[in-house]
């Protein structure tokens, strides 16, 4: 064993992914699996919000309905106001659109994870890179792609061929 430990133990060896995915989509495909086995984003009132209601007689709202319906509203203000689509930022708006989170806080104040909403076409969701299983409970996202921050703050002197990357989505 050498100062740093033996390989595979915490330090310069380290083995930071366990396992060779092979490819995109076996890294995708890993980490849908991953959050699905370990439910980590399950989105809901919760034990406690179900129990008094199932106790006052009420039903669970319907989340698919909801979405729905909020992304009808959104699509209905487009069309009246003869825009083909929105390109969202705020965190809230894209919650609000399309029912799927990651990091709020951290995005609310780093803009780079953003959503198009076409009004007569898909939802497109450019996300973290292996983060599509946060919206695949949505039902109402059609598409996700890799995010690209074009912000002077994180792409320096390369702002400019980050902009033209995210232009070309």
């Amino acid at each position: 064993m050498d100062s740093a430990g033996p390989k595979g133990s915490f330090g310069r060896h380290r083995k930071i992914m366990p396992f060779e995915p092979g490819s995109i989509e076996a890294l995708r495909d890993a980490s849908r699996q991953k959050a699905g086995s370990l439910n980590q984003h399950v989105l809901g009132y919760g034990p406690r919000a179900e129990a008094e209601w199932a106790a006052a007689g009420i039903a669970a709202p319907d989340l698919a309905a909801m979405r729905k319906y909020r992304l009808e509203r959104i699509r209905a203000e487009l069309k009246r106001r003869g825009y083909a689509g929105a390109l969202l930022y705020d965190p809230v708006n894209i919650r609000y659109a399309t029912d799927s989170t990651n990091m709020q806080l951290w995005v609310a104040h780093n803009p780079t994870r953003h959503c198009f909403i076409a009004t007569e076409g898909p939802v497109v969701l450019f996300d973290y890179f292996s983060c599509e299983h946060l919206s695949d409970h949505s039902g109402v996202v059609n598409e996700v792609r890799p995010a690209v921050s074009w912000m002077y703050l994180y792409g320096g002197e390369l702002t400019e061929q980050k902009v033209r990357r995210w232009a070309a989505g």
